[in-house]
């Protein structure tokens, strides 16, 4: 069986999501926050390949807690 390593989840304001993340349930900023632009990227990349073609804009962020529990923020943004 294969481990989990992270969960997403999408919320509507990233900055604020990753300060409560932080400052409620201790978890700490890895890397991020990133913008995605759709009309900035090659036909074929990673995040159209995950996500789907109708992104077109988005952010994201990698958090984890002492634990090791890991979480990624998206905010969609179009």
């Amino acid at each position: 069986m294969t481990a989990i390593t992270h969960i997403g989840l999408a919320v509507p304001d990233l900055d604020a999501a990753i300060k409560w993340y932080e400052q409620v349930l201790g978890f700490r900023l890895l890397a991020g926050p990133f913008s995605f632009d759709a009309s900035a990227e090659n036909k074929y990349n990673m995040t159209n390949d995950l996500l789907g073609d109708t992104v077109k804009k988005m952010r994201n962020a990698h958090l984890m807690a002492d634990n090791g529990v890991g979480i990624e923020l998206f905010e969609f943004v179009e």
